[in-house]
């Protein structure tokens, strides 16, 4: 492995010469390729890593818990989604259940971009199957009945989950970026809640506008 001091001719000629006056320490050759601002001395120490340092992740923890706690609630809930569209006809239910799936796919991938910019490396997702044990445990019952109705109203308490996670985190001292972003999802959250909803209203009034005649002939 080679090596070489920020004073030696050729790391003066790639760093301008000044590392050896900011920094006085050894670098391996690989580190001195990231070229950075001279403008700003305080900048050498990110040539090692990109990554935000170890008092900045600390400082977030909470932060990152939380955003945790929002990828598992939304990986669950997309795979739940899925489920539902494979198991319903092609209609507006379906397409209502894909919609959202994708919704929390793109949710994931915002979520997960915050965690790195937090310094967190976002972890390596395994089995979902747990959803059948969270704000989706009705999902199951629903998909064996194979009735529409039963479907909607799983769908409406696993959105109703997803959407308490996001006050809970909303509650809690976060980040403006962080702040702003989870707000945003929340809001299309709320929309995707209303559109459940609606669907499972007019079903109903459907429903009742059909008994009418047998009940009043009755």
């Amino acid at each position: 492995m080679q090596f070489v001091q920020p004073d030696a001719p050729a790391a003066a000629a790639e760093l301008g010469g000044t590392v050896s006056r900011v920094l006085g320490r050894t670098w391996h050759i690989s580190c001195l390729g990231g070229r950075p601002n001279l403008q700003n001395p305080l900048s050498y120490r990110w040539a090692v890593s990109d990554r935000p340092p170890e008092k900045t992740r600390m400082n977030h923890k909470y932060t990152i818990e939380a955003l945790r706690v929002l990828i598992a609630v939304r990986r669950r809930s997309e795979h739940a989604l899925r489920t539902c569209a494979a198991s319903l006809a092609a209609g507006p239910l379906e397409a209502l259940c894909i919609r959202s799936a994708a919704e929390c796919a793109d949710a994931i991938c915002e979520l997960q971009a915050l965690l790195e910019r937090l310094g967190e490396v976002p972890q390596a997702h395994g089995a979902v199957s747990a959803f059948w044990r969270s704000g989706w445990k009705g999902l199951r019952a629903a998909l064996a009945r194979g009735e529409d109705g039963a479907i909607l109203d799983a769908c409406e308490r696993g959105e109703s989950w997803i959407l308490e996670a996001y006050r809970n985190t909303l509650d809690d001292h976060l980040p403006d970026f962080v702040r702003h972003a989870v707000l945003r999802q929340f809001e299309v959250l709320m929309s995707t809640h209303d559109a459940i909803r609606g669907c499972r209203l007019q079903r109903a009034l459907r429903g009742n506008a059909a008994a009418a005649p047998g009940a009043q002939a009755g």
